[in-house]
């Protein structure tokens, strides 16, 4: 297993297996995202008035990360795992775990905290969290992006090939009057641009070479999977 960085900065894996691979993924997340993993995880777990901060906003945080139990039943959810996917999921908390002992992030040195270990429910865990979170962002910002489109006059034909199957009902004269506090497309653009830019990430081209169809192929971030929206999955360009 190898990895090494661009001029960009960019970590680059290269394995002779999936094993390889997971444990080089699972290292170079924690290096440059290992803070970021640890507070999530103490965060999903409601434990971050024990083990950071007392104060009453913090327990206020923790309450509703307990009420909302994405730590329940990791266990026998992480048992459903296959033997291959458990030892590639093993491979990937290796590599986070060897690069945490190398090199603990400075600011939990600060407070004083050394974490634990990172588990196969750990991954179990943010996976439930990740989902929630960008479900209810994305909901979010779909709703905004559909009132401002009735609002500049999209056709109902458009309006229902975005959005199959949920218009059922829509009452167009009480959309209209809605107000936004803040939009995703800019009324100064009148809508000319093919698609508003929304915040997104993981967007990715596959080359013409690497495809079947010979075509290249437009994808938006794997994210938007979990989250069913409308605007998921590739495209394919002519």
């Amino acid at each position: 297993m190898k990895i090494w960085r661009n001029q960009d900065g960019v970590a680059h894996v290269a394995g002779d297996d999936l094993v390889d691979l997971f444990y080089g993924m699972g290292f170079v997340h924690a290096r440059d995202r290992g803070l970021q993993m640890i507070l999530m995880r103490i965060l999903g777990q409601g434990r971050a008035g024990e083990l950071l901060d007392s104060s009453d906003e913090i327990l206020g945080i923790d309450t509703f990360f307990r009420r909302m139990n994405w730590h329940g039943h990791m266990d026998g959810q992480a048992a459903k795992l296959t033997p291959e996917n458990r030892r590639i999921c093993q491979a990937y908390c290796d590599g986070a775990n060897a690069a945490l002992s190398e090199k603990r992030p400075w600011e939990l040195k600060l407070v004083g905290y050394a974490p634990e270990p990172w588990k196969i429910e750990d991954i179990v865990l943010l996976s439930r969290m990740m989902g929630y979170l960008t479900l209810a962002q994305s909901q979010g910002e779909m709703e905004r992006l559909f009132v401002e489109m009735v609002q500049a006059g999209v056709s109902e034909d458009k309006l229902h090939e975005l959005f199959p199957g949920i218009l059922g009902g829509m009452d167009a004269d009480l959309i209209r009057k809605v107000r936004l506090g803040e939009r995703i497309v800019n009324p100064a653009s009148l809508w000319n641009r093919a698609m508003p830019r929304m915040m997104a990430s993981n967007n990715y081209a596959v080359s013409g070479k690497k495809t079947r169809s010979g075509k290249p192929i437009l994808s938006t971030t794997p994210i938007w999977k979990s989250t069913g929206s409308p605007m998921s999955g590739a495209k394919w360009c002519s």
